[in-house]
């Protein structure tokens, strides 16, 4: 997916070495490694590699969000080479450039809603350690979560220990619960 996510994991283990795709996006990649993982950078890149307008990076983050058109991709596309070209950036480097930031549009999102998720990855991974019924019971409850069927949930709860009654007509409830 854009070629980003292997070469951040082999750089972030000092497998390789830090490398943009070009000295022009040294900046603005410098903290994910010289590679592009957030929406951010993405507008950025185009920024600098092609001269576009804060106006028109936002018009390439819009054309590569969820809703995407190829049509609005496509005329982006032309726009990235061409501004990247009167900077100096043709032939595989620009390719890989667009490549990069076409490639975003399967994985990408903003820096904000990475650091979000991974407090809500953190605590959930701590409380299903430290509190592991309480976390299966939590989760059937907020069920239908689209995730994980019910079924799936309990087997792994029966594989970390946790004892899973079935239901009894004279002391189950609604939800369930821990005894």
């Amino acid at each position: 997916q854009g070629d980003s996510v292997h070469p951040y994991l082999r750089r972030r283990n000092g497998q390789e070495a830090p490398a943009p795709p070009h000295p022009r996006l040294e900046e603005c990649l410098k903290g994910t490694l010289g590679v592009p993982l957030f929406q951010e950078q993405l507008m950025q890149m185009a920024i600098d590699a092609a001269g576009f307008t804060a106006g028109e990076s936002d018009q390439l983050r819009q054309a590569m969000s969820s809703k995407r058109s190829r049509a609005r991709m496509a005329a982006m596309r032309d726009r990235l080479y061409a501004g990247m070209a009167e900077r100096g950036i043709t032939g595989a480097v620009a390719d890989d450039i667009v490549r990069k930031i076409e490639g975003f549009a399967d994985f990408g999102f903003p820096h904000s809603h990475a650091v979000s998720f991974a407090y809500l990855v953190y605590s959930s991974s701590w409380i299903k350690l430290h509190y592991p019924a309480e976390f299966a019971c939590a989760l059937l409850n907020a069920q239908p979560m689209g995730f994980y069927s019910p079924h799936t949930i309990v087997r792994d709860a029966t594989r970390h220990g946790v004892e899973v009654l079935g239901p009894c007509v004279a002391a189950s409830r609604k939800d369930c619960t821990i005894e």
